[in-house]
C-alpha cells in the first residue's frame, strides 16, 4: 500500500504528479522541467534549514544547560546563606560574585546562540582568531567545550578566592565555583553517544593499524584507549564533551587541533548535504 512505500519513494513520485499536472496544462517541456527543479530546490533548501536549526539548538543546549544547572544550584544556595547565614557576609559575597558571572555569561551566549550563524566552537574559534590578532581580551580554552572555557582566567581566581576566604559552617560542604560538571540527567546520554563515537573511531583505526601498523595510528589507539578509561571512571555529574579529543584535553591537557572539533560544525550540515545526494 502507499502508506508503506519508503518516503524517498513517495517523494518522486510528488515530483512526478506536479510534472504531470503542469505537462496537461500544456506548458513547454523546458519550462515544466524549470517549474519542477526550482520547486525541488526551494523545498530541499528549507528541509536543509530545518535540520540546520535543530542541530544547532542541540550543540548550544550542550553549553548552556549545564550553565543553567550551575546557576541554578548558585542562586538556591545564595538564597539559602541570607536567609540562614546573613552573618556569613564573606560567603554572601562570595555567592553573589559567582552568580553574577554566570549571569552576565549566560546573557552574553543567549544572544550568540539566537544569532543562529555560529555553532559554540566555531564561535570560540573566531573568537581566539580575533583576540589573537588583536592582542586583546583572553582566549577561550579548550575550544569552548564547556561554560566555564569562557571565563577569563583572571575572574575565575578572584571568584575563587572569595570562596577560599569565606568562613564554613560547620559540617558544610565548600562550594567550588566553575567546576565542570553537567547535571546528571545530560550525563548518561552524552556519555553512551560519546562511547559509540569512540567505539567507531576504535574499531577503524585498529582495522588501519592491523593492515598497516604505524606510529600515529597506534598512538591514536593509545588515545582511544585512554578516551575510554576517563569515560569509564567518570562520576555521574562530570561534563562529558562531543569528542574524544575534547574529553581528552579537558582531562589530561592533551592539545588538539582546532579541525578536530569541527564534527559538531559537520553535524549541523551533514543532513542538509545528505539531502543534496537524494
Amino acid at each position: 500500500m502507499e502508506h508503506n512505500q519508503p518516503t524517498k519513494h513517495r517523494k518522486q513520485v510528488r515530483w512526478q504528479d506536479i510534472h504531470n499536472r503542469l505537462t496537461r496544462r500544456g506548458l513547454p517541456a523546458w519550462l515544466v522541467n524549470a517549474k519542477v527543479e526550482a520547486f525541488r530546490t526551494r523545498m530541499r533548501d528549507r528541509k536543509k534549514q530545518r535540520l540546520f536549526e535543530r542541530q544547532h539548538r542541540i550543540l548550544w543546549a550542550k553549553l548552556l544547560r549545564p550553565l543553567t544547572y550551575e546557576l541554578d544550584s548558585a542562586r538556591t544556595g545564595l538564597t539559602y546563606a541570607r536567609q540562614n547565614d546573613a552573618t556569613n557576609t564573606a560567603k554572601i559575597e562570595a555567592v553573589e560574585a559567582y552568580v553574577l558571572v554566570m549571569e552576565e555569561l549566560h546573557l552574553r551566549l543567549v544572544e550568540h546562540k539566537e544569532d543562529k550563524t555560529h555553532t559554540p566552537s566555531q564561535l570560540a574559534k573566531d573568537y581566539n582568531i580575533e583576540q589573537k590578532r588583536s592582542g586583546k581580551g583572553h582566549p577561550i580554552l579548550n575550544h569552548g567545550v564547556h561554560w566555564t572555557d569562557w571565563v577569563p582566567p583572571h575572574i575565575k581566581e578572584r571568584v575563587t578566592n572569595l570562596f577560599q576566604f569565606a568562613p564554613l559552617r560547620p559540617r558544610s560542604k565548600p562550594r567550588l565555583p566553575f567546576k565542570r560538571g553537567m547535571p546528571p540527567s545530560l550525563h548518561a546520554g552524552a556519555a553512551l553517544e560519546l562511547r559509540k563515537k569512540i567505539q567507531t573511531t576504535l574499531d577503524s583505526t585498529q582495522q588501519t593499524h592491523a593492515i598497516n601498523p604505524t606510529d600515529a595510528t597506534q598512538k591514536k589507539l593509545d588515545q582511544l584507549a585512554r578516551a575510554l578509561h576517563i569515560l569509564d571512571t567518570m562520576k555521574r555529574s562530570d561534563f562529558v564533551p562531543g569528542t574524544w579529543q575534547a574529553l581528552l584535553a579537558t582531562h589530561e591537557g592533551t592539545a588538539f587541533a582546532d579541525d578536530e572539533l569541527d564534527e559538531e560544525f559537520l553535524a549541523a550540515h551533514r543532513g542538509a548535504d545528505e539531502l543534496d545526494r537524494d
